[in-house]
């Protein structure tokens, strides 16, 4: 049979005057292999990275490379890699990730598309078992140097530097960084009781408790704004669950705001958007996004029925505006516990598990005005627009994998069909997901910097492109299409210019 999912447009007070949110090409199909992630390739543009399997498999993850013209996937190798052990970061031209390795246990792997690099943290002394985290575009991983574990983070080439210092007990997790200061959690145990520290530089900041000691703690999303840090933690047992997000200011001051849940098959989300910090949470039958930056209120409210539904939420921003994508789906526990949630890098996410009666969606949050986000806004005044597309599915059964991939102006994901005929589909939205009137000058630039001599502009409308020096002086001035274009600056001496499109100017920075 045909299964329908949806890509929703939901426009707050604006109201589109072209809807382009499609599904325009289905780049990959395969039978049997069950990919889980996608990402893009640091070294090599043409080519994305696709992450199959599950971490914690006896067999590990196989990382694959595809083609993005001919849709072909070729099995990545490394040498004296056993088993990988972890999803990959990304940082510069290479990706990071933990591996089973022949001779020296479990240790950091690094990859540039040519050699394979590892890092032995206590240097042949046993595994370092390494965590990795990234945040601010920066990769940090803790690691045990043979006495205790250690934060480190990445600084550049071939080499690693250690944050933390003075510690008496491991490194639990990372939490961000600000300036010169390190925000991380030690961990120990007091008369059977966890007791975390969150540390800088300077010292303790803060400590806390677990309590009840059966509930079980998870570090969601860090977002850095204004100088504020903002850490969202999960606090769950078997059949309830909370949410607390921690907003630690720049003169280290402690603000807590608590967010109730009903069940325990509750997530969340922070984000940054338009100065704001956002907090998107999604419980069976119900989902927000509730503004943390001002009143606490919901204004965004998505009823879903039945009430058994949930709806996972990713985001993306283009064109500036945050589009929420979202996959609904009803929960098929029968006979089992309730899904566990796992802690991955930076992100809480839901194991893997059959959904039936499934729908992707897509909303749409445009920037507002200061104040706007303060209230709750009613649904009468979001304006509805979507269309449906239809993917086989004989077996009834779906899943939903990792958050988009925004790749040479399209957003690319994964979708999943289980049962009688399985298949694992990459599909891709079109460039410009949807434009509004006053969405008509702004156009986008990637890679930035420029990538051997070249890169992309997207353009809501076809137009006359300017580049410029930063003294004002025209250099290059061409007539472009909608869409990508692809721009050849190889003539260009390495520095910073100007791009300007209707009106509008970006910088551009050619190496």
């Amino acid at each position: 049979m045909k299964q329908k999912y949806l890509v929703l447009c939901l426009s707050l007070f604006f109201c589109a005057s072209k809807i382009n949110a499609q599904v325009v090409n289905q780049i990959y199909d395969h039978d049997t292999t069950d990919l889980s992630q996608l990402h893009n390739m640091p070294f090599d543009e043409t080519k994305m990275l696709v992450v199959s399997g599950f971490a914690f498999a006896p067999a590990g993850l196989t990382f694959h490379e595809l083609d993005q013209s001919s849709g072909q996937l070729i099995d990545l190798t490394f040498t004296n890699v056993d088993t990988i052990l972890s999803t990959p970061e990304f940082k510069d031209d290479k990706f990071f990730f933990e591996a089973s390795i022949n001779g020296l246990g479990r240790e950091l792997v690094a990859y540039d598309g040519t050699s394979t690099y590892f890092f032995d943290f206590n240097t042949g002394t046993g595994s370092s078992n390494p965590e990795i985290f990234e945040f601010e575009n920066e990769i940090y991983v803790i690691a045990n140097d043979g006495a205790l574990r250690q934060l480190y983070k990445y600084a550049g080439g071939t080499s690693f530097e250690q944050i933390s210092e003075e510690i008496e007990n491991d490194v639990d997790n990372f939490i961000a960084n600000r300036g010169d200061e390190y925000y991380y959690i030690t961990f120990s145990t007091v008369n059977g009781r966890a007791i975390k520290s969150t540390l800088n530089n300077n010292g303790i900041l803060t400590h806390s408790t677990i309590a009840p000691t059966s509930w079980q703690e998870s570090l969601g999303d860090v977002v850095l704004l204004n100088g504020d840090i903002f850490m969202l933690s999960y606090f769950y047992t078997v059949a309830d669950a909370s949410f607390r997000v921690d907003k630690i200011d720049i003169s280290n001051t402690i603000t807590t705001h608590h967010f109730e849940t009903g069940s325990q098959y509750s997530s969340g989300s922070i984000l940054a958007f338009d100065g704001d910090i956002l907090f998107y949470r999604t419980d069976p039958g119900h989902t927000e996004i509730l503004n943390i930056s001002t009143a606490q209120q919901p204004f965004v409210q998505v009823s879903i029925d039945p009430a058994q539904y949930n709806l996972i939420g990713n985001h993306v921003v283009q064109n500036d505006k945050l589009f929420i994508y979202g996959f609904q789906y009803i929960l098929d526990v029968s006979g089992s516990t309730p899904l566990p949630i796992i802690e991955d890098g930076s992100t809480i996410q839901l194991t893997p598990a059959f959904e039936t009666d499934s729908s992707f969606f897509v909303y749409e949050i445009a920037p507002f005005s200061s104040g706007e986000l303060s209230g709750i806004i009613e649904v009468s005044s979001i304006t509805n627009q979507y269309i449906s597309y239809e993917v086989s599915n004989e077996g009834g059964f779906f899943s939903y994998s990792n958050p988009m991939v925004v790749n040479n102006g399209e957003v690319k994901f994964i979708f999943k069909t289980e049962g009688s005929n399985p298949s694992t589909d990459i599909y891709s939205f079109s460039s410009i997901l949807a434009i509004d009137e006053s969405d008509l000058a702004a156009f986008e630039l990637f890679p930035n910097p420029s990538v051997n001599g070249n890169f992309k502009l997207v353009l809501p409308q076809p137009g006359k492109v300017n580049i410029y020096t930063l003294e004002g002086q025209i250099i290059q001035s061409m007539d472009l299409d909608l869409g990508i274009n692809e721009v050849n600056v190889k003539n260009l001496t390495p520095g910073i210019y100007l791009v300007e499109y209707n009106n509008k100017v970006q910088r551009l920075f050619v190496n």
